[in-house]
């Protein structure tokens, strides 16, 4: 808030209480206030504090209470009511609560200045003037002198994991960013786990070059790590010094450069990988195969690769290049479980136990299935554990949950060391790609224990429920054909449960998840339009603050583009345009004008926008956006409409060339955007395809969250206030 207009209408106040304060001119033109009998109450007015002046009547005083905001209009309310209303004064009898456009005129823009959301309006008479001074200041001395206790919810590793969790799900990095500094600021966990969670951020957002030349490299390297994590490191180092030469096929320059910049750092990680890991392991395990003249495992890899690449680099080893020598499956066995290969331990030990054409005489069968055993509680084997079944021993054979509804199981019997152990076991079986059946099935249960009354009172339990439903979420999410019609349903229920867990949070990053998941079921089912706008509204009336009026604007566009009636969103944009005119400084001025035009949308007129919104006027000069005047915009979204509707805005607020790409696949259009200087990718809407193509590009690219118009402008915007 400005300072002149609080002198100026502090001065104004003065001014009209000259002849009942028996002060003269001089006073009242001075820089400060001290001589004037109000003086606490004006220095505050002038400080942008909350302040209570009054008005002379000819039989009564008229007293003002201003606040800068809404939350401190409603403390200062409910000072006055208890030092001086009733036993001093009254509340005004027509309405207490003035919004600024109902004030007086000659002072309606300076009341819009100093107290944006309204002010209090009560009286005294003339006589209870001294008394009512001397409480007011009795009042503000105390405030004064109160300790200020500042309390700050430090949250704590559950809480951040989560954040974390569901920001790399919605591709937001600066949140997951935050996630990591918090745990590392506070010491809530291991340097090895910040590590790995450090190098799985910039792998989601393909930072490989930060991987790559991370300072405590080798440190991370020799520890023991995820299988997932591993998998970071091969494709970083793959990205960074193998591609440019595969891309051209290089074969000599790729082997002499996996030799100098990749074998010294990953060797030893290579022993745990396989072809089906990728193609960057495929090819990494290729060159490593070459350069160690290693035929045995050059033939396994040609059995499995279809990749032409890897089968031409074999193909240069020579028939008198030295082989590995040849393993039995006991060796393969030992050496596997030396090196904690789980994968190559239980491919074996099946093959030991099972195989009726192998003959083992080295390993006892007992010894065998007791490992088999216990692999299962570091890596999930169904299949596995279904054989050993087959073997009728008494015996549990896994204390950790091998599938979904196994986990579900272990948490109705209160299990809870293994429910947990499931979250984090290598090879979980993906409920994505499970029958339809099974899923529902399997999300029914859930539900059912998520909404138990009885493990309420079950702390363990109610987190292993809390840290699973991300995980189930993502399931789903991450699926490559993701939104499928057939699945409409689980988003229904994965969206209504996420509504019951996190109602009440103002974090973006959950309201985003919520509509990431409301979306596909507009789209896909009439019949939940109530529903899903039931449950948008409830998030929003749960909260109402100004970090969840970026979610209730998005909220708008989907609904308004999906519903069949209009009055819903009408509702809901009058109920967040109440909050914004109480609030007028929540908005920036791309956010004010993305209300009015998805206002006018929604078919509300302009006198309606205009009462919430007031007059649109965009001051050029604190605009952000007008400073974008000379660059070029690229806008890469396959939901077209959203795109062109946000290109038009941006080109309204401001001269820059903008462009739509919607393109599935690299091509020219996808090229010409490269060239652009800010890149606004709507991860939610695009392709894998496209998002590769923008690996050269990654300084460019700005992650938008949402699909809507209102997304992309917004961001757009927040990319211009961090280039300022």
């Amino acid at each position: 808030m400005s300072k002149p207009e609080h002198k100026k209408l502090a001065e104004q106040f003065a001014q009209s209480w000259t002849d009942n304060l028996k002060l003269s001119p001089e006073d009242i033109s001075s820089q400060d206030f001290d001589k004037h009998l109000l003086a606490a109450e004006l220095n505050a007015l002038q400080n942008g504090e909350t302040a209570s002046l009054p008005f002379f009547r000819s039989d009564s005083i008229l007293w003002v209470t201003t606040a800068p905001d809404a939350e401190n209009l409603e403390m200062a309310v409910e000072d006055l009511r208890a030092w001086v209303l009733p036993s001093l004064g009254w509340e005004d009898e027509k309405s207490s609560i003035v919004l600024p456009d109902d004030a007086p005129a000659p002072i309606r823009n300076l009341i819009s200045v100093v107290s944006p959301s309204g002010y209090f309006r009560w009286w005294t008479k003339k006589t209870k003037f001294e008394p009512t001074v001397k409480k007011l200041r009795s009042m503000r001395r105390l405030n004064e002198s109160r300790p200020k206790h500042i309390y700050q919810h430090v949250p704590s590793l559950f809480e951040l994991r989560q954040q974390y969790e569901v920001a790399l799900l919605l591709r937001d990095e600066e949140a997951a960013q935050k996630a990591i500094d918090s745990i590392d600021r506070d010491q809530l966990d291991t340097a090895a786990n910040t590590g790995f969670m450090q190098i799985r951020l910039w792998s989601e957002f393909r930072e490989f070059e930060k991987i790559v030349n991370h300072p405590q490299l080798r440190e991370l390297l020799q520890l023991r790590m995820p299988h997932t994590i591993r998998l970071n490191f091969v494709n970083a180092f793959h990205a960074q010094f193998l591609r440019e030469f595969e891309a051209r096929n290089d074969f000599a320059g790729a082997k002499k450069s996996y030799q100098e910049n990749a074998a010294p750092f990953l060797d030893g990680l290579l022993g745990l990988c396989r072809p089906s890991d990728g193609l960057a392991a495929s090819r990494f395990l290729g060159y490593k195969a070459v350069l160690k003249k290693d035929s045995n495992l050059a033939a396994e890899l040609l059995e499995e690769t279809s990749d032409d690449y890897l089968k031409t680099l074999l193909r240069s080893l020579s028939a008198e290049t030295v082989s590995a020598p040849e393993q039995s499956l006991a060796a393969q066995f030992q050496a596997a479980h030396q090196k904690s290969d789980w994968r190559t331990m239980q491919e074996t030990g099946a093959k030991i136990l099972f195989d009726s054409e192998i003959q083992n005489e080295e390993l006892p069968r007992d010894y065998v299935l007791a490992i088999l055993r216990f692999s299962l509680n570091l890596r999930a084997n169904p299949e596995l554990q279904e054989k050993l079944n087959s073997l009728g021993s008494a015996e549990k054979l896994a204390r950790v949950p091998q599938t979904w509804l196994e986990f579900a199981a272990q948490i109705r019997e209160k299990q809870w060391e293994n429910a947990s152990a499931f979250l984090s076991l290598e090879n979980r079986p993906t409920l994505g790609n499970a029958d339809l059946a099974t899923a529902l099935l399997f999300l029914e249960t859930f539900e059912e224990l998520f909404t138990d009354p009885d493990l309420e009172n079950e702390p363990v339990g109610r987190e292993i429920l809390q840290s699973a439903l991300p995980a189930i979420i993502r399931e789903f999410l991450t699926a490559p054909e993701f939104p499928k019609a057939d699945l409409v349903s689980v988003y229904r229920q994965l969206m209504q449960l996420w509504a019951i867990y996190k109602s009440g949070s103002s974090s973006p990053i959950d309201a985003n998840l919520l509509l990431t998941l409301a979306e596909p079921v507009l789209l896909n089912d009439g019949s939940s339009e109530n529903i899903v706008s039931q449950t948008l509204r409830e998030w929003w009336e749960a909260r109402k603050v100004r970090a969840l009026l970026p979610f209730l604007l998005n909220s708008l566009e989907i609904l308004s583009e999906n519903l069949s009636a209009s009055d819903v969103s009408e509702t809901l944009w009058i109920d967040g345009a109440e909050f914004v005119r109480l609030h007028p400084e929540s908005l920036s001025p791309t956010e004010r004008h993305l209300w009015r035009t998805l206002g006018a949308k929604i078919g509300l007129s302009k006198e309606i926008i205009n009462e919430f919104l007031g007059a649109e006027i965009i001051d050029v000069e604190t605009d952000v956006l007008s400073e974008l005047r000379t660059i070029k915009i690229a806008i890469v979204s396959l939901q077209v409409e959203a795109a062109q509707t946000a290109a038009d805005l941006i080109r309204h607020r401001t001269t820059e060339d903008v462009i739509v790409v919607s393109e599935t696949h690299n091509n020219s259009s996808v090229e010409n955007a490269k060239n652009s200087d800010v890149i606004l990718f709507v991860w939610a809407s695009n392709t894998h395809a496209v998002y590769r193509a923008f690996d050269s590009s990654r300084e460019k690219l700005v992650y938008v969250q949402g699909k809507g118009a209102s997304s992309i402008v917004i961001s757009l915007e927040r990319w211009a206030m961090n280039q300022q």
